[in-house]
């Protein structure tokens, strides 16, 4: 949460995001001394990543939002990973030998999924998670740039480059 200028995050080693999240947010809204009903805007990173981990976050984030009528602002990761620098591209182990990429393009990122084989063509001119300040106060400088320029969506959707695990060992569920 940024307040004032001043970026308010709680940072957690536990594996089961989803159920330290609601004391997390309430720990945060004591630490700053702000009412969950005065926040202008929500926000979450839409991916890529954990499938489970970005679902449960714009969930959250969408039910807050909802529920107290305020708008929504869609970050990805690689709008963080490249804030403040000039690589051309952000990449993310996404597993067996592949990446999640965004590329700069015409002053936008576009995001791709790379086979290994495709990375070499990056480079010196790209940079992968871990190399870089993955932090809350670059997803704060992200989120008031965004907000500054009334970047709202109606909606969180996911960035996923990918199906999910369950989808591509067991194909689609059809009803």
């Amino acid at each position: 949460m940024s307040l004032n200028g001043k970026a308010f995050f709680r940072f957690s080693e536990k594996a089961n995001h989803n159920s330290a999240l609601m004391p997390e947010i309430d720990a945060i809204l004591k630490d700053s001394g702000v009412a969950i009903s005065n926040i202008d805007c929500f926000s979450a990173v839409v991916g890529p990543g954990s499938f489970t981990g970005i679902r449960v976050g714009i969930s959250t984030v969408s039910a807050f939002a909802f529920a107290l009528s305020k708008p929504l602002i869609s970050i990805n990761s690689f709008e963080i990973m490249l804030h403040g620098n000039d690589y051309e591209a952000a990449l993310i182990d996404a597993g067996h030998g592949n990446y999640y990429a965004g590329i700069r393009e015409n002053g936008a990122i576009k995001p791709i999924f790379l086979e290994v084989s495709d990375v070499a063509a990056f480079n010196k001119r790209a940079i992968f998670r871990g190399e870089t300040p993955y932090s809350a106060e670059s997803f704060c400088s992200v989120l008031n740039e965004k907000a500054k320029g009334k970047e709202f969506s109606d909606a969180l959707i996911p960035l996923y480059l990918r199906a999910p695990q369950a989808e591509r060992t067991f194909g689609t569920f059809k009803r």
